[in-house]
């Protein structure tokens, strides 16, 4: 059980310009590839951006198949089969990184790997076999190398730095919980610690508007 003895300390989670970095090395990776035939590098840029806009655990992306996406106008949304405890929810996704994915099963159609329902996103050889956990924080780390960035973060920094950066814009604590199924928000609540620096000027805002109805 969860006692509130942890938190969520800065070098747990990348700043913006540090996640921007990744995500544009990654990409650039990926377009070298394609260009060259290969598939490292396509497949990490995939997993890079599921980890920092979806908060999926790294286990969680190893089970996803498939059939757990649903890609529509609006409504875009990934099935978390495997959650952590067993558990089973829905996390939302944003309409790029749904394009991302749609992108991306053209790709393995193209290069001849399975995509049918029961078929995992992110595979490998020629049977189509899922990454193994380890596998796919190597590949994590690759990428950290690659970009330039410290090397001291986790794969799961990606999940933290996930949840950091959606309270900061939404303000949402409730959200935030829904979107990481957290059983509890005293959980989620920990990562408000981080996102104090805009305590501040949100104080004073309150204080003008209030100045404002008086004038």
């Amino acid at each position: 059980m969860w006692r509130g003895k942890w938190q969520i300390a800065p070098e747990k989670f990348l700043t913006e310009e540090e996640k921007r970095k990744l995500l544009e090395t990654c990409e650039a990776q990926a377009e070298l590839d394609k260009k060259r035939g290969r598939k490292t590098w396509i497949r990490r840029w995939l997993l890079i951006d599921l980890l920092f806009f979806s908060g999926l655990r790294v286990s969680e992306i190893v089970h996803l198949k498939i059939k757990d996406l649903s890609l529509s106008k609006g409504k875009n949304k990934i099935f978390v089969r495997r959650g952590k405890g067993g558990k089973a929810g829905y996390v939302a996704i944003d309409s790029e990184l749904a394009r991302h994915i749609k992108e991306f099963l053209k790709w393995k159609e193209l290069a001849g790997e399975k995509t049918g329902p029961e078929a995992f996103l992110l595979a490998c050889g020629k049977d189509s076999r899922p990454y193994t956990k380890m596998a796919l924080q190597k590949a994590f780390k690759k990428a950290f190398r690659v970009a330039g960035l410290p090397s001291h973060y986790s794969i799961h920094c990606a999940r933290h730095t996930y949840a950091t950066h959606l309270l900061k814009e939404t303000g949402n604590l409730r959200l935030v919980q829904k979107q990481l199924r957290h059983s509890s928000p005293s959980v989620t609540a920990v990562y408000a610690a981080v996102i104090e620096e805009g305590l501040t000027e949100g104080v004073e805002k309150l204080r003008a508007a209030s100045k404002s109805l008086r004038t």
